[in-house]
Order: C-alpha cells, then structure tokens, then sequence
C-alpha cells in the first residue's frame, strides 16, 4: 500500500456484504483487514473508497451511515448513476463479497450541534446518508429531532428500511408521483420550528438552494442552516491544464474532474472531501478563468477568479494554468 502525504490516510478492508435495498441503490459493509476494529466514526462523516478503473482507479466520497461506536464494520449506500464516471457503475455491476479495497479514514464536514435546542433534518434521496448518522446520535442522546425525507416512489421501500431503526421518531416521507403523499413544504416546516433549532440538509441542489433561501427568507441565522454537499465532479467541456510548478501540461476530458486528471498524470494534490466543500484542494490560478462549482469560496472570492477548487470546478476558457 503507498500513502501519500497528502492524501487521507488509508485503510485495506473487505467486502463483507452487498445489499440490494432497491434496483438503483445498494448497502454495502466493509469490515477491516489489519485491525480488529475501524476507528470511532465522527457525526456526519464520510469516507473516500478507492474503486477499480479501466484506466485508473476512481476515488469517490460516501457518507458513513451507521452509528458512531460501530466498529467492527462500515457501511454505505451508493445510487446506481446512469452515465457513471466508474465508481457507482462498478459496485453495481461488478462488486463482489470479498473483495478488497481501501478506504480514507473518516473525517467529517457535517457535524451536530451542542447547544440546539432542537435538530430539524432535511433530506432527498440519495441525501439522506450523511442524515442518517445524525439520527443515530440524536437518538442515543435523547435529543429533539424531527426529519422531513423527499423521496422517488421507486425508492420508498429502500428508504422506510433505512429508517426502521428510528421507528416512532418524528419522521415524514414525501414521496414523489403518489397521490396519497403530501408535499414538503419549506415555508411551514421551517416557519413552525422553536428558537434554537439547528437545520441540516443533504440532497439535490434545487432542494438545498431552496432551504437556504427559505431560510434567508423567515431570518434563520445563517450559523443554523447547516448543508451538506451532495457535489462531485460533473461532466464539461474539456480544456487545457498547465500545472506550472510541475512542469506538465494536461487534458482535462469532458468526463474527469481536474483532481483526477492531475491523479492520473502522477501529481498528488491535497484533498479531503473531493467534493467541493472542504476547502483542502484549494489552488491558486496564474492564467485563465475558471468555472466555479464549489460550495467553498464566496461570491467575492469567485469573482476574483484567483482561486479554484479542482476537486469539482473546470475552466471556462480553453485553457487553465494552476499554481501546483
């Protein structure tokens, strides 16, 4: 096993389970290989697993989704994507038990309050998992939560089984194309909470967005609206990389993030979440304009076009010269 300084530190495990929880999403438990136990999970934590490639091994984030003193295994939920960069493609279609992989430790952006008096939690599809863990350690301390969970009608079996062990909790399912469903409404669900209630959210970005704003709207304090990104590299147009300190010039496909391109030309850049929220893979830019995708820099910082997060933001000039 290599580790590299910059990179999260790594650990082997093993597949110990596959579960198909519907067609488009299944639950998987890693147990480790060296040690007897993982480490302790921090709330809201993620991992990134490094999963077999054609051309190169892909690294993909996944939220943890079980409770923080589980240690003898880890587990995951992963949504089938249709034009998968290879990741989700892989552990659906060619994953099996006993296979070996690497995973990061876990380290988390997405902590619980202390002092909440109250934990509101909103969630869509896939968006649930880093909820999840939250769940467990409100319910192991007793505290005050309620979760509203927007859901496709395909994917209600899938998540009732992940909330099973939350059963009698103050939990809502809004599940979409079904008559007899409700709709989530943000302006009551929000507007009726007591004062200091804590928000969390995870899911698409039309839903986060529309929480912020809501948020904004009925005067939260922005240090009560907490978010999750759900990011990750999407598909562009491809362009030039200069990586001047590293005295190469790279092509960025239309399918690889600038991170993976400068992975697979043997450059190991500093990261953590790879998915545009930490603020670990920040880069200085010499020549060119980026096009910003991250949940990290300000609108001011973005306007300067000084700094870019290669984990998940491209180029919108043909070209990009970066200080790595």
């Amino acid at each position: 096993m290599t580790e590299h300084k910059n990179t999260p530190r790594q650990i082997d495990v093993r597949l110990s389970d596959i579960e198909p929880l519907s067609p488009t999403l299944k639950r998987l438990t890693f147990v480790p290989i060296k040690n007897a136990a993982f480490p302790v999970i921090p709330t809201g934590s993620h991992i990134i697993v490094s999963i077999p490639g054609s051309r190169r091994s892909h690294k993909n984030a996944y939220s943890l989704i079980g409770p923080a003193d589980k240690t003898d295994s880890y587990q995951i939920v992963v949504r089938k994507v249709d034009k998968s960069r290879g990741g989700s493609k892989w552990i659906h279609e060619q994953a099996k038990i006993g296979d070996r992989l690497q995973i990061s430790w876990p380290s988390s952006l997405f902590p619980l309050s202390n002092v909440a008096r109250h934990h509101l939690l909103i969630s869509g599809g896939i968006g649930i998992t880093p909820i999840l863990s939250h769940l467990h350690a409100l319910t192991a301390r007793g505290a005050s939560f309620s979760l509203h969970h927007a859901c496709k009608a395909e994917d209600r079996n899938a998540f009732l089984t992940l909330l099973t062990p939350f059963q009698g909790h103050d939990i809502t399912l809004y599940v979409a194309d079904d008559p007899s469903s409700s709709r989530l409404d943000l302006q009551a669900v929000m507007g009726r909470q007591p004062l200091g209630t804590v928000l969390y959210t995870c899911g698409p970005q039309k839903l986060t967005d529309a929480i912020m704003e809501t948020g904004r709207t009925l005067g939260w304090p922005a240090s009560s609206l907490q978010t999750e990104s759900f990011g990750g590299a999407r598909a562009g147009t491809a362009f030039t990389l200069h990586a001047r300190r590293s005295g190469k010039t790279i092509l960025v496909d239309e399918e690889s993030s600038i991170l993976e391109a400068l992975e697979s030309a043997g450059i190991e850049p500093t990261y953590l979440c790879r998915g545009g929220a930490c603020g670990q893979c920040l880069t200085s830019v010499i020549e060119g304009i980026p096009e910003h995708r991250d949940d990290f820099l300000d609108e001011q910082e973005r306007a300067t076009n000084k700094k870019i997060m290669i984990c998940v933001s491209r180029a919108c000039s043909p070209s990009l010269t970066l200080d790595i």
